[in-house]
């Protein structure tokens, strides 16, 4: 087969620097992708963090209103609680009827690194938790603070809220809090 003049294919030396040009390119945005999947990874894990505390938060809620007087404690700090009769404790907690939610009750593990692991220490005592709960391949822990806004010698304030929720992650532990009020005064 002849070739013409005007039918002349590439060389191997432009071939080669054509795909230096494009793996050169590729390389660079090697970084990119990684940092766009862990970040989708992270954003996976602040969505489900989400989800929990506000279903804590919406749990609490309900309970608080449909026993606005609760005793010093709601009982469910104890060793017998709210999970008919058997131990209450943090591992057990979710299968409870109710979860504390008195300012008074106390539940806590204090084991291992508590509430406030390394990196996610926000100053606030919690008073409930770590609550373990797994989704998927993934533990979330979550813990709460209940404290009582009342003013001295004046009808019912309010009960505010803190819900944190924390998990492991490859560089420490990543974490979502939210915050509300329970019981707004005069209710």
């Amino acid at each position: 087969m002849k070739l013409r003049k005007n039918q002349r294919g590439y060389t191997l030396i432009e071939v080669m620097v054509a795909m230096g040009i494009l793996t050169v390119s590729l390389l660079g945005t090697l970084p990119l992708v990684s940092m766009g999947l862990t970040k989708a990874v992270h954003g996976r894990k602040v969505t489900v963090a989400q989800y929990v505390a506000t279903t804590v938060m919406d749990k609490l809620r309900i309970e608080v209103r449909t026993d606005p007087n609760a005793p010093i404690t709601s009982g469910c700090g104890s060793t017998t609680g709210c999970t008919n009769g058997g131990e209450f404790t943090l591992a057990n907690a979710w299968q409870s009827e109710q979860l504390p939610h008195s300012p008074d009750d106390i539940l806590q593990d204090k084991s291992g690194e508590g509430c406030n692991p390394p990196g996610t220490d926000d100053g606030v005592d919690y008073n409930i938790g770590p609550f373990p709960m797994a989704f998927g391949e993934n533990t979330y822990f979550v813990c709460y603070h209940l404290e009582d806004t009342a003013v001295a010698g004046s009808t019912p304030g309010s009960l505010d809220a803190r819900v944190k929720v924390y998990w492991p992650s490859p560089v420490g532990y990543g974490s979502h809090t939210i915050t509300g009020t329970l019981l707004g005064g005069g209710i």
